[in-house]
């Protein structure tokens, strides 16, 4: 079987992207592997076993096989470009022809270079012949990057995946829809760490893990309960003992620095787009309206008032993950971000770091959404102010180290 770094290098010589105006979306993306590995070869090995992600082995891979495969691009030795269209050309009703060979512009930057023993660079490959050394450098097929796990009290699990480093465009260009001009001006982050994010906002099992009894209003079946529905109820303040009391344990257990701490609002929208720049991580979903429609690949992906019935939270990780592999970054619950509101980002920062008022300001950052929501309210740059007390049923929070 062609190992992946080979396929890395010779499956996307001769690509072609098709989307269909046929209604579902997971049918119409068709790579010509027999024109780029049997035909071609691989420097003049003889014609490859069909690739592990061809399940019917008709030497196509159509979009319910590739999509994930492809999402996790980026945390490999790959250009990202290739999991953008992956994500989004999918679901446009044109036909579209596309010459891998002939790269288009990237909307995502490689960060620095990487230490010894991390994802090598693109053109890179560990010892072994251009293939993958064993247990080394193999792109993962499941959208996410590395993770780690902390253990809760109770041996709960919290889990994080590792975010690249790397830049982006913040937030949203004056032309977008449903923009709101607190989103502007776009203006260039560079974030030159690696750090991990919640691969799920934290659960109902997970707040009563580390704090035993809730800070207020107990969640309800109204909004949804369980222990893998997300802790609402959370102001900013409460999320912030939580994570004090969370890095006391990780401390006195020997599990890492204390470091767990909420995203900046810049490391939460690069985690959230993932390498894309359209108004969602999924694509920028132009035909239908912004309120409750649904284009077929919405609802995929996110809880909002297109889907959600009956009402409330629904538990975490049931939607489609972005390609970081980060799950309901759209929808569910609005997660509260370190740093203090700014009506517009003039002046923020441009290292990823988190935007702090001395004194601290009156209200502090939320993003992504929630469960009743219109679409145009669960947009990648989306931002709204709050009070740092402020408890209600539709504010959670997710963690960063």
């Amino acid at each position: 079987m062609v190992s992946r770094m080979i396929l890395a290098v010779a499956v996307f010589v001769n690509i072609t992207l098709a989307a269909s105006s046929f209604s579902h979306p997971a049918f119409f993306m068709k790579f010509d592997l027999l024109d780029s590995l049997a035909k071609n070869g691989i420097e003049g090995e003889a014609m490859p076993s069909y690739h592990p992600a061809d399940g019917n082995e008709d030497w196509q891979l159509e979009m319910s096989e590739t999509i994930t495969y492809l999402s996790g691009w980026q945390q490999g030795a790959n250009p990202m470009t290739y999991a953008i269209r992956a994500a989004y050309l999918w679901q446009n009703g044109e036909q579209y022809h596309y010459d891998a060979g002939e790269d288009p512009p990237l909307c995502w930057a490689p960060g620095p270079a990487v230490e010894e023993g991390e994802a090598p660079s693109e053109g890179e490959f560990p010892e072994g012949e251009g293939e993958s050394a064993e247990g080394e450098g193999e792109l993962p097929v499941e959208g996410e990057g590395p993770t780690e796990t902390i253990l809760l009290p109770g041996d709960v699990p919290l889990e994080l995946v590792r975010i690249p480093a790397g830049s982006f465009q913040m937030g949203s260009p004056e032309t977008e829809r449903s923009r709101d001009s607190a989103e502007g001006p776009v203006h260039t982050v560079t974030i030159n760490y690696d750090f991990y994010l919640g691969k799920y906002e934290v659960t109902q099992e997970q707040w009563l893990a580390v704090m035993g009894v809730w800070p207020g209003t107990a969640p309800s079946s109204a909004d949804g309960i369980g222990d893998i529905y997300p802790a609402y109820n959370i102001s900013w303040n409460d999320a912030q003992a939580f994570i004090a009391a969370l890095n006391t344990h990780i401390m006195t257990t020997g599990q890492g620095p204390a470091t767990v701490r909420l995203p900046s609002e810049a490391e939460w929208e690069y985690a959230c787009r993932a390498g894309t720049q359209t108004r969602f991580y999924f694509g920028d979903s132009l035909s239908v309206d912004d309120a409750c429609s649904d284009d077929g690949v919405r609802s995929q992906y996110m809880w909002y008032c297109g889907n959600n019935s009956p009402k409330g939270s629904k538990p975490v990780g049931e939607k489609l993950p972005n390609a970081f592999g980060l799950h309901d970054m759209s929808g569910n619950v609005y997660e509260w971000c370190e740093d203090d509101w700014h009506g517009s980002y003039s002046g923020a920062p441009s290292n990823g770091s988190a935007w702090l008022d001395t004194p601290r300001g009156a209200y502090r950052v939320e993003r992504g959404g929630f469960w009743q929501h219109n679409a145009q309210y669960c947009r990648s740059a989306l931002r709204f102010s709050l009070s740092p007390n402020n408890r209600s049923g539709i504010f959670g929070f997710r963690l960063a180290r």
